[in-house]
């Protein structure tokens, strides 16, 4: 029996949240012998190049956009050099759509949609905003299988666009639950970690819509009560904002923004908190590597996964958006009347769990 192709489709192999479970997905179908590719728009950035098996055959598109990604996509489904065809992010989702017609291949097309749309299209002005959703309403119905990351995307991609709804269905992301825990027990030296700080962990990219400005407002107002801590993994265009903000609120000694690291877990797991200030969210990885880790978490009531993930706060604290004073109290209530230790049963999350859910829905598409 030939083995099942499978190539993903990415902007880039960045270290975002939807890269990472692509990684994940493609190293798991590896070690279940199917052929996998990964096509990238370009190379820019390939933090999570080195995450990838050796088997995996990874093709660089080089182009500076996605949607110049339209005439290669199409020529790759046409020549059938793949039986599934996985796209990520809903502007990969929309490039590889607009190329799919099922009358010209035997490919099978599926989408991935990690965020809430209708939440997504709002930082355009209302022009584009009806264009994207008018693309999505049109495109996506083309697509063989819709998988959504948590039910509130689901729900969110209903309201949206009008989709036949045996297509769509809720596959949970999946995390390395062994290799979180493994990477976790890793010691190290940082100056912090001395146990005579308190210590606030957070990870994701710089961007607004991470809300790491409403954290570091919340943690100065901490700061005025308890002797603290903050560092905040990753990298974004807010950099310098949030640096100026730091430094505005007398924080330089106090926020630390380190970048990027490969192995945020020993630093989650030795924190006293990992607090997740995302303002839109379709599922909240970190959130899952935070129970793994044994780390209490404090989140915005976002909406979308999140609340499915804490279910509305029995597995950590959720405060409302926006709100620098409720995240702050809740900080502080925190360390003064703590919460129970209670975390959700994460082997529901793991790379083989999911990926026998993928497995499904591909073997069903290529039988029928």
């Amino acid at each position: 029996m030939n083995r099942i192709r499978i190539t993903f489709f990415l902007p880039s192999l960045g270290a975002g949240g939807a890269e990472r479970v692509v990684v994940n997905l493609a190293n798991g179908f590896i070690n279940e012998r199917f052929d996998v590719t990964i096509l990238v728009a370009n190379m820019l950035e390939s933090e999570l190049k080195n995450e990838l098996s050796s088997d995996i055959c990874l093709v660089n598109i080089n182009k500076n956009r996605v949607i110049k990604c339209s005439r290669y996509i199409r020529n790759y489904l046409y020549k059938n050099y793949t039986d599934i065809f996985i796209s990520s992010l809903p502007h990969c989702n929309i490039v590889a759509s607009r190329a799919f017609n099922p009358q010209l291949t035997n490919t099978k097309l599926i989408l991935i949609e990690h965020g809430m749309f209708s939440e997504l299209v709002l930082k355009y002005n209302i022009v584009k905003r009806l264009v994207l959703i008018t693309m999505l309403k049109v495109y996506y119905k083309k697509a063989n299988a819709i998988i959504c990351v948590s039910e509130s995307v689901k729900k969110d991609l209903f309201k949206v666009a009008e989709l036949n709804f045996s297509k769509v269905i809720t596959i949970y992301n999946p995390v390395e639950i062994e290799k979180v825990n493994l990477l976790s027990q890793v010691s190290f030296i940082h100056p912090w970690f001395n146990k005579k700080y308190r210590i606030l962990i957070s990870v994701g990219r710089l961007v607004k819509e991470k809300g790491f400005d409403i954290l570091i407002k919340a943690f100065s107002e901490v700061k005025k009560q308890l002797d603290v801590k903050l560092i905040i993994f990753g990298e974004g265009d807010q950099r310098a904002i949030l640096q100026n903000l730091i430094h505005q609120l007398k924080l330089d000694d106090a926020v630390s923004l380190p970048g990027i690291t490969s192995n945020p877990y020993q630093y989650i797991a030795n924190s006293n908190l990992l607090i997740f200030p995302s303002l839109s969210e379709g599922f909240g990885n970190v959130l899952i590597e935070s129970f793994i880790c044994k780390t209490k978490v404090i989140a915005v009531n976002s909406g979308g996964g999140v609340n499915e993930l804490l279910q509305n706060g029995k597995f950590g604290r959720l405060v409302p958006k926006n709100d620098v004073q409720a995240l702050a109290s809740a900080i502080i209530e925190e360390f003064n009347k703590p919460t129970l230790n209670i975390f959700p049963n994460i082997n529901i999350f793991s790379t083989q769990v999911i990926i026998n859910k993928y497995k499904e829905v591909i073997y069903n598409l290529l039988k029928a």
